[in-house]
């Protein structure tokens, strides 16, 4: 007599049956019966047709189906089935740590690699992937690609008949590739300073990031990017990072230096080849200018304001707020927070351009500019002719009537 198994079977998990069939050679001895029995009745039982239950067990049990002739003393012949245990749980991992229930970044095109783990370990090990969306993202034997914006489920589901369920929630995004700090590199002891973050690309879904400063005695930033200088805080350098927020990992830093705030300022009228001449605060600079230069070039006033302190051994910074009192006539044309300043002059008139420290000094310094046509004609009137030892008044009339006098 001989035993085979559907399917030639050697597993079965806790809750399933299989069936046995038994084969008599010679064929004349098929008229008798047969008995089935297994040797361990408390990891599974078998019926008198042949049909083995496996029944709930915690771990891997072996156990021995045999079958016997009634009618004949022929050997026994018998099967090894192991009976494994139901999955309990399945738990997801992505590079070796567990992401049961988590939500994870994905980029578009990008793709990870899941992994599923069936509890307990004795039990059968096979899953069935589904993506809740899978023009999200799609999943193939654990291989996640993000095809588009928006979030969906992955799921593995054990195939033991148990259908217990382990997923994750992916997120899918445009990542964010580049940051760019923006802001001054030079700060005194005490200022604040709001720095900003420019992310590329420029569609990036989730453009937030976080901020951290490396040396807390010297400053500390918040959430909002606002550096705060310690009041006792020594000259030297510290380092702002912005971090992406995405779980993109795309990290800035920006290196500021620590200066001593300014004392005095000087403030310099120079021209294109950089030759200057020291102007006092408050002094009137008169420019002539032909009336069509006015109309259609706008000439320009360059100025260049430079900040100062008494054994300043780690520099003083050099950045302002510039100012015109009355752009009509001539207006800041440079950026600000930059030490040298361009004025286009409009028209005829005065205007007070002033620099103002941002190191917390409060330091102004300015000049006015005083705009006035070149003299395109002199008319002298008075009388003709004169006596001897006789005295007369001559008057000198200049044209336009907005020329220097």
């Amino acid at each position: 007599i001989s035993i085979t198994a559907a399917d030639n079977a050697t597993k079965l998990t806790s809750g399933q049956t299989l069936k046995f069939s038994a084969v008599k050679t010679p064929q004349r001895n098929t008229e008798s019966g047969v008995t089935w029995s297994v040797d361990n009745t408390s990891a599974a039982k078998i019926s008198s047709g042949g049909v083995l239950t496996a029944l709930n067990v915690t771990e891997k049990t072996t156990v021995i189906v045999t079958v016997r002739d009634d009618a004949h003393s022929y050997p026994a012949a018998s099967y090894e089935v192991a009976i494994i245990p139901k999955a309990s749980k399945v738990v997801l991992s992505k590079g070796g740590t567990v992401v049961t229930g988590q939500t994870l970044s994905l980029n578009v095109d990008e793709t990870i690699d899941l992994t599923a783990g069936i509890t307990p370990s004795d039990a059968a090990q096979d899953v069935t992937w589904k993506s809740g969306n899978s023009s999200i993202a799609s999943v193939e034997n654990g291989h996640v690609t993000g095809l588009s914006v928006g979030k969906t489920d992955i799921t593995a589901t054990s195939a033991d008949g148990t259908r217990v369920t382990g997923k994750v929630t992916i997120s899918v995004c445009r990542m964010v590739k580049a940051l760019q700090i923006n802001g001054n590199d030079a700060m005194t002891a005490g200022q604040k300073m709001k720095l900003s973050v420019r992310c590329a690309p420029d569609s990036a879904t989730n453009k937030a990031v976080t901020w951290t400063c490396d040396d807390p005695s010297r400053a500390v930033v918040d959430r909002n990017g606002t550096v705060s200088a310690v009041k006792t805080a020594k000259a030297g350098s510290f380092n702002i990072t912005a971090t992406a927020a995405d779980g993109s990992g795309v990290a800035a830093t920006k290196k500021i230096t620590i200066t001593q705030k300014a004392e005095t300022l000087k403030l310099y009228n120079y021209n294109h080849n950089k030759n200057s001449r020291l102007i006092s605060n408050g002094q009137k600079i008169g420019y002539d200018y032909d009336a069509s230069e006015l109309n259609n070039v706008h000439p320009s006033v360059n100025l260049k304001v430079e900040a100062l302190a008494d054994n300043a051994m780690d520099g003083v910074s050099q950045t302002f707020t510039w100012k015109s009192s009355a752009p009509a006539v001539a207006e800041v044309a440079g950026s600000e927070n930059l030490c040298e300043c361009f004025i286009d002059v409009h028209k005829t008139g005065t205007a007070v351009i002033s620099a103002t420290t941002t190191d917390g000094s409060n330091l102004t310094t300015s000049c006015t500019i005083c705009v006035k046509s070149q003299i395109t004609d002199i008319t002298i009137t008075g009388q003709d002719e004169i006596g001897v030892k006789k005295s007369t008044v001559l008057t000198a009339v200049v044209s336009p009537d907005s020329a220097a006098a």
